[in-house]
């Protein structure tokens, strides 16, 4: 017992004698991975010196050369850093260690961590301007003149981060040692599509170059593609591309870059989000709208990527191809906010809308217009039902808040209660059309007027007078329909809502022909003129026809006939009023 507290007392006085020996003493028992301490006397000598040796490691610029190009960087400008916060603070604190652990470290030594580490940002930063990395590219085809050509394919290099990094790190551990140059590491990547691939099918290519497709809207604005300016989209098929196309194809088109086309040329003149529509009724029994439904578009690019290539295929199969193409849409359906009391009638959707300009109207016509859009907008026309305008329309005279406007009287266009009413009938007229409704009575103006030529061109409007010529169609739909109506700036809008059966419409058109220039001008002569005083009465039209087509998709799968929708303008010479003793008049019928 005395010999183990003896022993015990022998330890504890060693130790505490070790842990009293000298600074001096103490720091030849440290190192770090690169070196030992024997060489110092005092920690703070050796913190200096190893700070000095990871600076001049840091800061010393290294040669990485690459089979791309070689840079001259230092791990500094690598992004590389390396704190000896941690060993200094170790020595800070050492006389606070406790003698146990003193002991320990006067026996064995203590090895102190002064590790290294990289930003992989900054790394890729210290890079960006030299060349090095660049992506891969597919070889493509390029037409020149009249010939395709092939871009070879480039192969992808990009930087390897993790080995840059451990190869920074093994020299820091090895005597901050840095080799004057060092191999760059690289990853490469092969991109999908090699030259070889195009050559096999550079001949099927070069046919390709020669056909151009006309892409169409709905509303007849017509875009080119001409495939010897985007050879480059043909890439050879995979199976994906044939199944999809439930076809054998040679080529596919590159979604990505044709979709670029679209966004440039054709999204923004069709693509559009839905607009609601909320709908409430009064005390009376009437109905208010807020806002007006639209439906939204969007381009179906994947259906049409797959109807160029079958097209392509065709062509490559000797068949004869119909190269005009029908844009495909998907319909975007808006939100129709509705009264229980229209709910129970089946008015709950959107069916479709029409609108015409009258910019540049006179005043008076301008107010009969908007005089005449009230009169029908919030009209409910019943299921199975005949809508005749002229009906609705009422009296048409000042008693009833008409001013007079020109109106066509039979071969005169002079003033009367109403003019402007034909710009109400022909919208009317165009949303009943686009709905797909039976147009039942429909006339033209004798003449062409230019109020009507927008947004798609003549042929689309229809002249109505009390009590003859009048409008009319039915409500073939499945449930009532309510109409909407209004202005907004200088566009005259009707929407009609109801219940959507599916049906849709593609009108195609319009086709000019028959042109017929005006005759000699004439002369009227009139007392209300001094004699030999000359007044322009009316300007000269030229004579001609148009032919608009219209089909009915129904949501059954059925499809209506492709009607022709004629319309023949007749032609109209100058014409002058003249002072004279006689008025000369004509037997005369009404168009406003």
């Amino acid at each position: 017992m005395i010999f183990a507290i003896g022993l015990v007392i022998c330890v504890l006085a060693l130790g505490h004698s070790i842990a009293k020996k000298s600074e001096t003493e103490f720091v030849k028992k440290f190192s770090v991975p690169q070196m030992d301490f024997e060489q110092y006397d005092y920690f703070d000598e050796a913190t200096l010196n190893l700070q000095l040796a990871a600076e001049e490691f840091l800061t010393t610029p290294v040669e990485w050369t690459s089979e791309q190009g070689s840079v001259s960087l230092s791990p500094l400008e690598l992004g590389a850093t390396a704190s000896l916060g941690d060993i200094e603070q170790y020595f800070a604190d050492f006389d606070d260690l406790a003698e146990i652990k003193k002991v320990a470290i006067w026996f064995f030594g203590k090895e102190l961590r002064n590790p290294i580490s990289v930003d992989p940002q900054q790394m890729k930063s210290a890079f960006e301007d030299t060349g090095i990395e660049q992506g891969n590219k597919s070889a493509s085809y390029f037409a020149s003149g009249s010939t395709v050509l092939i871009e070879p394919e480039q192969i992808g290099y990009g930087l390897d981060q993790d080995a840059i990094q451990l190869a920074i790190t093994s020299y820091w551990q090895n005597d901050f040692s840095l080799p004057e140059t060092a191999e760059l590491p690289l990853l490469t990547s092969t991109p999908a599509i090699r030259t070889a691939d195009l050559e096999e099918l550079l001949t099927q290519a070069q046919q390709v170059a020669f056909m151009e497709f006309e892409l169409q809207s709905e509303w007849g604005t017509t875009w080119y593609l001409n495939m010897a300016d985007y050879i480059s989209w043909l890439q050879p098929a995979d199976s994906a591309a044939d199944e999809a196309a439930d076809r054998e194809l040679t080529f596919q088109l590159d979604a990505d870059a044709m979709q670029i086309f679209l966004a440039e040329d054709i999204i923004p003149s069709i693509e559009k989000d839905p607009e609601t529509v909320t709908i409430t009724e009064t005390e009376d029994g009437t109905y208010e709208f807020e806002g007006s439904a639209r439906f939204g578009k969007k381009v179906d690019t994947l259906a049409l990527q797959q109807t160029l290539e079958d097209k392509i295929q065709e062509v490559l199969d000797n068949e004869a191809v119909e190269l005009t193409l029908n844009l495909p849409i998907i319909t975007l359906d808006p939100e129709v906010k509705v009264p229980d009391s229209l709910a129970e009638r089946g008015i709950t959707d959107l069916l479709e809308f029409g609108y015409t300009d009258f910019g540049g109207s006179p005043y008076n016509r301008i107010y009969n217009i908007s005089h005449g859009m009230e009169i029908y907008n919030g009209v409910i026309l019943e299921q199975g039902a005949e809508f005749s305008f002229t009906e609705l329309l009422g009296p048409v005279d000042g008693a009833h808040g008409w001013l007079e406007e020109l109106v066509i009287l039979g071969d005169e266009t002079k003033p009367e209660y109403g003019g402007g009413l034909c710009q109400v009938s022909s919208t009317m007229y165009r949303a009943a059309l686009y709905t797909g409704l039976e147009i039942t009575a429909r006339k033209e103006h004798s003449y062409a007027v230019s109020y009507y030529a927008y947004p798609n061109g003549y042929g689309l409007d229809a002249t109505v007078y009390q009590p003859w010529p009048d409008l009319r169609f039915l409500n073939d739909t499945p449930s009532d329909i309510l109409i909407q109506g209004y202005t907004d700036g200088t566009l005259a809008y009707f929407v009609l809502y109801g219940t959507n059966d599916g049906r849709s419409v593609q009108m195609e058109g319009p086709q000019y022909h028959s042109y017929v220039q005006p005759s000699e001008p004439e002369t009227t002569y009139t007392t209300e003129l001094e004699s030999g005083i000359r007044e322009l009465d009316s300007h000269a039209h030229t004579g001609f026809q148009v032919d608009w087509f219209r089909t009915i998709f129904y949501g059954d799968g059925t499809q209506s006939e492709r009607m022709n929708i004629h319309t023949y303008y007749e032609a109209r010479p100058e014409k002058w009023l003249e002072g004279a003793a006689e008025d000369e008049t004509e037997e005369m019928s009404e168009e406003y």
